[in-house]
């Protein structure tokens, strides 16, 4: 039963949509003709001629409403009148043929009426009626075209929510190449329809990542796929090409993984800013195993990155725009930051050991008790930076801008600070010991002592408590 309705709903909306048309073209040619019958007849029988004009586009407008709002009673309407036509077709049609006759006699006797009386005021008149009725013409072609658009609008967003509806559930299949569709006619239906569909896709497509991505299969075969690839390079190092046989490097391939790098180019990767329909959403992926995945050249102008507690080890951050970005307790380790844009980010507890961050802009980035052990920070502009109580323990600051940034309590042991910009900094309580190349000049809470040797502000009172 619901397939021979959709079929009749079908043939309803085709039967309007065409019926539309047909009264378009009839009004439209109509009006011609009362233009053309106006100048060729030199407007001898104007009145008669916007009459009928008007009481056709009057009549046009109501079929037009009453076809596109009321169907089935049309419908029945019609068989009612044609029945009735067939059978007692001779009476009506005399009499209609009597009412349009005694119509007419009274039109011509309204024109001998306006000849008789003023000739100028007749040939104004028979203007003034021929334009009036030209412009109702025109506005109910108006009106027709108006409904025919908003149908078609009703059209397109059915359809669009329908291919929204199967792309869902096709993320939902067990199968790449179905799964890789849906995210490709989601990313489809966002570019077409930005204003509908940009955030709800872009919410859906980050609620994947983040479900996708939690599942201990998919960690595992990522890890695999990972070991694989560092197994493989160590083979390739320490064997000999010119007398080593070429073996077999393929690594295991995670379908998941194919599908979420897809998803990470489609929502953000973009070479030019204004292409990403997805620019000024909330992207929410606290949480998220984001191991192996290639976030280089990023570029995000909405709001704030959530990374809270994201597993992002190793992963390719560099040329992007991180600004504001939350990587709370997240992990870091050995990521490539490199010249990425983290201006105002928050990176507390964060691990970023071994992490590269290679002219990084972290201007009032907050870095609380990060780990940045060994990280390479070469370069970097960390002017105003929170560093209170960070571990930076053998990393490399060659060239960095610490200016005004917050050392407290941090822990630059073997700290590689060759030419470093320090003034204005706050060292106070922080672990300077045997620090490479450091020039503390300008710098707050630091004291050289007699010796040469730069102190902090706990040194001196644990030696001063040492001299009392």
């Amino acid at each position: 039963m619901n397939f021979v309705w959709n079929i009749w709903n079908k043939i309803v909306d085709w039967g309007k949509k065409i019926g539309l048309y047909l009264w378009m073209v009839i009004a439209g040619l109509f009006d011609l003709l009362i233009l053309a019958g106006a100048f060729i007849s030199k407007f001898r029988k104007p009145l008669a001629i916007s009459a009928g004009a008007i009481s056709f586009i009057a009549l046009v407008s109501i079929l037009e409403f009453i076809l596109t709002r009321y169907v089935f009673y049309t419908f029945l309407l019609l068989v009612v009148v044609l029945t009735g036509v067939i059978i007692f077709r001779r009476s009506i049609g005399s009499r209609i043929c009597q009412c349009w006759r005694k119509a007419c006699k009274c039109w011509r006797k309204t024109c001998k009426c306006w000849r008789k009386t003023d000739k100028k005021l007749e040939n104004f008149s028979k203007i003034s009626i021929a334009a009036v009725s030209m412009i109702l013409g025109l506005f109910a072609l108006f009106l027709v075209w108006g409904q025919l658009q908003a149908q078609t609008d009703i059209a397109k967003r059915q359809s669009a929510a329908e291919h929204f509806k199967n792309a869902v559930e096709h993320l939902g299949s067990e199968k790449q190449p179905i799964v890789l569709g849906g995210v490709h006619a989601l990313h489809n239906l966002a570019v077409e329809n930005p204003k509908d569909y940009s955030k709800p896709v872009f919410e859906i497509l980050c609620s994947f990542i983040r479900e996708e991505t939690a599942t201990q299969d998919y960690k595992d075969k990522v890890e695999a796929k990972l070991a694989a690839e560092e197994e493989s390079q160590k083979m390739d190092a320490e064997s000999d090409p010119a007398t080593t046989p070429s073996k077999s490097t393929e690594q295991p391939q995670t379908t998941s993984l194919i599908v979420i790098q897809t998803i990470v180019d489609k929502l953000f990767r973009y070479e030019n800013l204004n292409e990403n329909v997805y620019r000024k959403n909330k992207v929410n992926l606290s949480g998220a195993f984001l191991r192996a995945l290639d976030f280089s050249h990023v570029q995000w102008e909405g709001e704030v990155i959530d990374l809270q507690n994201a597993n992002v080890q190793g992963i390719k951050f560099c040329n992007s725009n991180l600004q504001g970005a939350n990587f709370k307790d997240a992990n870091l380790q050995g990521a490539d930051l490199s010249h990425a844009n983290l201006r105002e980010a928050v990176l507390s507890d964060a691990n970023l050991q071994g992490a590269v961050l290679y002219g990084a802009k972290l201007q009032g980035a907050l870095l609380v008790k990060a780990n940045l052990q060994g990280a390479d920070l070469s370069h970097a502009d960390l002017q105003e930076a929170g560093l209170s109580g960070a571990n930076l323990q053998g990393a490399v600051l060659y060239g960095a801008n610490l200016q005004v940034a917050r050392l407290r309590n941090a822990h630059l042991q073997w700290a590689n600070l060759r030419s470093a910009n320090l003034q204005g900094a706050d060292l106070s309580r922080a672990d300077i010991t045997d620090v490479k190349n450091a020039n503390f000049t300008g710098a707050r809470g630091v004291e050289q002592g007699e010796d040469g040797k730069w102190r902090t502000m706990r040194t001196i009172e644990i030696l001063d408590e040492a001299d009392d």
